[in-house]
């Protein structure tokens, strides 16, 4: 897959302690006609499995229009989650949004509780994110 080979020369060479998971269309990367990549798990099983990847993976910014558009808060929330994302990104640029991490933890706390997400990836996910901050602070 060309579109990847990059991130495989970066990620073979250790380099990488997180992709960013676009919101691009592309037949490859996304699960149905018009869904963007950071929705679809599609996108995450080829960096996890194609490129090997074990780190974080989170996508773009949330609030963008290719999301936006076409997805309710909450359920392109869920499908981010669901697709395997470790983290969200919500810059609240054009809206500053004080309740926006309360307001997403509650989406995703009652899809987890309703059974929409699977709690041993989301835990993984944790383990990953716990993971990369340590790194950080080393």
């Amino acid at each position: 897959m060309l579109e990847l080979e990059p991130f495989r020369a970066i990620v073979s060479a250790g380099t990488a302690d997180s992709i960013m998971n676009a919101h691009l269309y592309h037949p490859d990367f996304s699960d149905t006609v018009g869904q963007p990549a950071s929705l679809s798990a599609k996108s995450v099983d080829q960096i996890r499995n194609y490129l090997r990847f074990e780190g974080v993976v989170m996508t773009d910014d949330m609030q963008m229009r290719a999301v936006t558009a076409n997805y309710r808060e909450e359920q392109a929330a869920v499908l981010a989650v669901a697709a395997g994302n470790d983290l969200l990104i919500y810059s609240t640029f054009d809206t500053p949004d004080p309740d926006i991490a309360q307001r997403i933890s509650g989406h995703l706390s009652m899809a987890l509780e309703g059974g929409h997400l699977d709690r041993s990836s989301f835990e993984l996910s944790t383990d990953r994110v716990r993971r990369l901050r340590e790194s950080l602070r080393a």
